[in-house]
């Protein structure tokens, strides 16, 4: 409280549900998690594809896992296993799913395209780019860009909105997830 004797409001802070929204956790690509995971693995359910699946999921603090793969589909599975909905790019996905802070999830796929997917699988817009994206989609530490390389030898920054705020010119295609330093320098 201060001087005048106003009210100071307690708010009851309860933590996320376990999440793991980019590739190896976070944006400095640690790999590590805050959660104890279990002493005795037990399969809780699977998923029959036709095709591999090759990247890693993503995990949202409601508890939705989302896989994608050389089938070009991305999808939501509910924490039960079953699939809450699919979103079909135009191309096989080598590129692990990240998730926004407010649920978008952005992912790349080999027909070029980086996806910004909304929480009811819908295309919330496409950004192009000169090649295949293989690389992971890596969210800033104020989450308010998007960095991506691509096979056309450039890592992009994207903004929220889709448009491009820069691109790098490598010299060769970028596979790789880039990593952000909490300085802001993306290697």
């Amino acid at each position: 409280a201060d001087s005048n004797n106003s009210r100071v409001q307690v708010f009851d802070i309860k933590p996320l549900p376990p999440s793991w929204s980019m590739f190896r956790h976070d944006a400095l690509h640690t790999g590590r998690s805050p959660y104890r995971g279990t002493e005795t693995p037990v399969v809780r359910w699977r998923f029959r594809s036709t095709h591999r699946i090759w990247p890693s999921p993503g995990i949202s603090p409601d508890g939705t896992i989302y896989a994608a793969g050389q089938d070009g589909f991305l999808r939501a599975f509910n924490p039960d296993g079953s699939i809450k909905w699919e979103f079909k790019t135009g191309d096989s996905i080598f590129s692990s799913p990240c998730i926004g802070k407010d649920g978008t999830i952005y992912i790349g796929s080999n027909d070029t395209y980086l996806y910004a997917v909304s929480l009811d699988g819908i295309e919330k817009w496409v950004f192009k780019t000169g090649d295949k994206i293989l690389s992971q989609p890596t969210l800033s530490h104020d989450g308010e860009t998007i960095y991506v390389g691509s096979n056309d030898g450039h890592l992009y920054a994207i903004e929220l909105s889709g448009n491009m705020k820069w691109k790098y010119y490598t010299g060769k295609p970028v596979p790789g997830s880039p990593a952000v330093g909490y300085d802001g320098n993306v290697y």
